[in-house]
């Protein structure tokens, strides 16, 4: 927020006294912009960990989803150094990253093909470990091809980049994030032949939900520019699901068997 205050041409042309009073600026925020600092950050804080627990959900699918409770804890670790790191090295304080969900489909395909492999060699055991070591390689030669790219500055080579090409990219990984997410909602791998599954009672209202949650998210953000729009929708949607399973009794077992 910026603040433009205009002056007269006295009071321009007014010597300014410059007292070492005035001239060192406070020490700590006024309160009303310390509360409004403390209230950003814990809604910014609330979005990334959805944001974290939603990519883990997607990576650990399949036969990795006894280890969820894992990724869930591997992805905060790996959001909260990102956040560190980006504080402390980034040269703009304002700026806050997040995990990308473009990235980590292509991580939950490299995941699915490793936990495969695994699966195949009938060393269950090993199953975590090695997912967990393929993760670390991959964002380490991503790391590393990045920083490469930026001490060359190289980062004007996207402008080759074909529109074609960027929009293919974008509207590929959206489709392979919608038919990764299906099998979560519904607990059952989606096929060409199991397509018409979807649509029968009890698998319909386990998916529905969440398209129209995905709806008037889309909504809500092209009519309203606020920044409480989408926190408030995913707030309540958390809420009226933790208020319908406790008005049906259900245990947190039986709702996480859906």
């Amino acid at each position: 927020m910026c603040r433009v205050v205009g002056f007269t041409r006295a009071a321009r042309s007014a010597p300014i006294p410059m007292s070492s009073a005035a001239a060192t600026p406070p020490a700590t925020p006024p309160s009303g912009g310390l509360l409004s600092s403390i209230f950003a950050g814990t809604l910014v804080g609330f979005l990334l960990v959805i944001d974290a627990v939603s990519v883990a959900a997607l990576i650990f699918s399949g036969p990795l989803a006894s280890h969820v409770g894992s990724g869930v804890a591997l992805c905060l670790l790996s959001l909260a150094g990102l956040v560190l790191v980006a504080t402390i090295r980034s040269p703009h304080p304002a700026s806050i990253p997040a995990l990308q969900d473009t990235s980590s489909i292509l991580q939950a395909l490299l995941v699915g093909s490793v936990a495969s492999a695994v699966a195949a060699s009938a060393q269950p055991e090993s199953l975590l470990p090695t997912v967990g070591a393929a993760l670390a390689l991959s964002t380490i030669a991503t790391g590393v091809g990045l920083l490469v790219l930026g001490r060359l500055r190289l980062g004007h080579v996207i402008r080759f980049l074909p529109h074609p090409v960027l929009g293919g990219f974008l509207a590929g990984t959206g489709w392979l994030i919608v038919v990764w997410t299906l099998p979560i909602l519904t607990g059952s791998p989606l096929t060409s032949g199991t397509v018409g599954e979807l649509f029968h009672s009890d698998v319909f209202f386990r998916w529905i939900w969440a398209a129209v949650l995905a709806v008037f998210l889309v909504v809500a953000q092209r009519r309203s520019s606020h920044p409480m729009v989408t926190p408030a929708l995913l707030l309540g949607a958390i809420l009226c699901f933790c208020a319908y399973y406790l008005a049906m009794g259900l245990t947190l077992e039986e709702a996480r068997a859906g």
